[in-house]
């Protein structure tokens, strides 16, 4: 039952206590703005510069790496039976 009622109290202050604050007034909460401002190059994507990889990735990537496959024996090639 003890817990419960603790439960309950610190449940109680965890939704009550976050709504407590100094009283903000419509002044200081800034002015909402509806018009989209026309920048210049806005429509266009920025470029990332190319870099290159840290050394430590590219040995990270050497030591893990698998080695390709080497190629094996051709298949058989299907020959049409002779005299059909």
């Amino acid at each position: 039952m003890r817990i419960l009622v603790w439960l309950a109290v610190v449940g109680y202050l965890g939704l009550m206590l976050p709504g407590c604050g100094p009283a903000v007034s419509p002044n200081e909460l800034g002015t909402l703005v509806f018009t989209v401002p026309d920048v210049p190059g806005a429509d266009q994507p920025y470029a990332l510069p190319e870099v290159a990889p840290p050394p430590e990735v590219i040995k990270a990537k050497q030591e893990f790496s698998v080695p390709p496959k080497p190629p094996g024996p051709k298949p058989a090639e299907s020959r049409p039976a002779e005299g059909a």
